[in-house]
């Protein structure tokens, strides 16, 4: 076999195969193309795009810019099925109330089914907005570019530029961010793209973690906390890269990203419109059984038939386990707005209102979380007789990093096909959370 970088003649100047394998192509495409453009030039816009830095600011800007648009493409389905529990959540109680149906019964098909309806639906409104936009990126060629950006910074953490779309929706919803790991070359990318994703802090937890700062801290220390959450957010991309990438992307099977900018042309709309509603529509159906599962699951152990969240098995579990989840930085309150964190990062604030000030029942508080009241001040009184200072900051750590939600990790399993790697992932986000939460927990305490 000849070596790669052999001349293209030999010593006694017969041409190698090298070399008639290119004089035949010269000959086959004499003639047949010309251009009066000897040498490629690079276009206005595309010196900015593959510019070392502003190719960086540019490539960040259009891919969060894309992202709104998706959301707001997505807004309208989501619409339609916010208003699905309302709409059948209290016929159906009403009916099921007046035929003398056991409470469990009218629990789980006036608010467990409406509700799953609806985290089904928003689902798959987020791929089918994140597959729109995406679509049209890559088809006009666009994507190109931004992969050819950061593919430097990516490799460090064993993938590819390509993921930097996944990294920067993350922000927005971890769904769209999984969704969007389908840009990757192979499963093992593909799989090791969602689990750095799921180290993004989503549009839902920047919408909690000031509010619950604000209760015990000032807006200076708040800042802090925020900056705080993006520091270890950086390392915990890290740290994921290294446990999982020796499996998932090892280094002797790591390639360099290998491409040819692609020229800009018109998107081909009936296409990327077919492409993304049948895989809507197909992550809507899976969505169904899966989310399902787990929210019956949920609705089981916080259920109780006076509304009381003493009388739920989450709280016996709740307090029986008080004395581990006390090492790790939170009482039995705070760690119940732990384990609903897993289930959404809305319904953090309605549990903790419904434990802490009596306000609506465990379930509705989190199926509910986005219409449940929730008197921020009466919360942080009630919140600041309890828990401590550094109880608040190992529970914020420890929901920032927990799993981002039931539904990212339905489609985490829906979108790798592996019930094992979304498990492993699962509970390395867990554990990792409670170990975040322990140290928070006994170094703040030193402090303050």
């Amino acid at each position: 076999m000849k070596k790669e970088h052999q001349d293209d003649s030999t010593a006694d100047g017969v041409k190698s195969d090298s070399g008639a394998k290119y004089e035949w192509i010269g000959k086959m495409l004499d003639g047949v193309t010309s251009s009066a453009q000897k040498e490629y030039k690079l276009s206005a816009f595309d010196r900015i795009a593959t510019a070392p830095f502003w190719g960086k600011l540019l490539s960040i800007g259009v891919i969060l810019l894309a992202f709104l648009v998706a959301m707001i493409i997505c807004i309208p389905f989501m619409g339609i099925g916010s208003m699905l529990p309302s709409l059948l959540g209290q016929p159906i109680a009403d009916t099921l109330g007046a035929w003398n149906v056991h409470p469990w019964l009218v629990s789980i098909f006036s608010l467990i089914i409406p509700n799953v309806l609806y985290f089904s639906l928003s689902m798959a409104a987020f791929v089918l907005g994140v597959n729109i936009v995406f679509g049209f990126l890559e088809e006009i060629g666009f994507l190109a570019r931004a992969a050819y950006q950061f593919d430097g910074v990516l490799s460090k953490l064993g993938l590819q530029g390509k993921a930097i779309c996944p990294m920067l929706m993350g922000f927005g919803c971890t769904i769209g961010g999984t969704c969007g790991t389908r840009v990757m070359d192979n499963w093992g990318q593909r799989m090791l793209a969602m689990a750095v994703v799921w180290a993004v802090p989503c549009g839902s937890i920047w919408s909690i973690i000031p509010v619950i700062s604000g209760m015990f801290f000032t807006p200076a220390e708040t800042l802090l906390v925020c900056l705080g959450i993006l520091v270890y957010m950086i390392c915990m991309m890290w740290l994921v890269s290294k446990v999982f990438g020796r499996v998932l992307s090892p280094k002797d099977s790591r390639t360099g990203m290998i491409m040819e900018l692609p020229p800009y042309h018109k998107a081909h709309w009936g296409h990327i419109l077919k492409e993304s509603f049948l895989k809507a529509f197909d992550i809507f159906k899976r969505a169904l059984s899966t989310v399902t599962i787990v929210s019956l699951l949920f609705w089981a152990f916080s259920f109780s038939s006076t509304g009381n969240v003493q009388d739920s098995l989450l709280y016996q579990v709740g307090t029986f386990i008080e004395p581990v989840t006390r090492f790790f930085g939170m009482g039995w309150q705070t760690f119940m707005g732990f384990l609903s964190s897993a289930f959404a990062k809305e319904a953090v604030l309605g549990v903790l209102n419904a434990i802490f000030v009596g306000q609506n029942s465990l379930v509705e508080a989190t199926f509910h979380a986005g219409s449940t009241a929730t008197d921020g001040a009466v919360l942080s009184q009630m919140m600041s007789q309890t828990v401590s200072k550094p109880e608040a900051l190992a529970f914020m750590a420890a929901c920032t990093f927990n799993i981002p939600c039931v539904m990212a990790l339905t489609t985490t399993y829906r979108e790798s096909h592996s019930f094992k790697w979304t498990a492993r992932v699962a509970l390395f986000y867990i554990g990792m959370a409670l170990l975040l939460s322990c140290a928070v927990y006994h170094i703040s305490a030193l402090f303050m």
